[in-house]
Formats: C-alpha cells, structure tokens, sequence
C-alpha cells in the first residue's frame, strides 16, 4: 500500500486560496472610485471650521443649551 502525504496538497490549495483571495480583492476595488477631494473642498472646510467654533463657544457658556452638542 502506498504512503500517501497530504501537506503538498495542503500547501497548493493555501496558495491557490490566498491568490484568489487577491485577485478577487483587486477586482473588488478596481471597481470603486476614490475621490478624496471634492470640487468644493475650501468651501466645505470653512464651513465645517465654523460647526467646530460654534461647538467651543457652546462650551464656555454658563448654562449648556438642550440643544448644545457634546463632542
């Protein structure tokens, strides 16, 4: 009767998963844009600068409002 070993199909088939694995992930996102900058960039920050100065100054004030935001 002959000795039959598993590990190299064990080791193919690991090998054959994880470079499906990446190929499938890199199909993935391929397929997604990534748009880290907006057409209006310098005008959502001033705007969202003055959500965090409206925050701080909520904060200093004696009595917080019931609609005051804590963050």
């Amino acid at each position: 009767m002959k000795n039959y070993q598993t590990w190299p199909v064990a080791i193919t088939l690991i090998f054959s998963i994880f470079v499906l694995t990446l190929i499938g992930l890199v199909i993935f996102t391929s397929g997604h844009s990534v748009d880290l900058v907006s057409e209006d960039y310098y005008g959502q920050e001033l705007a969202f600068q003055k959500q965090i100065d409206r925050i701080k100054r909520s904060r200093n004030l004696p009595v917080p409002h019931r609609n005051c935001v804590k963050v």
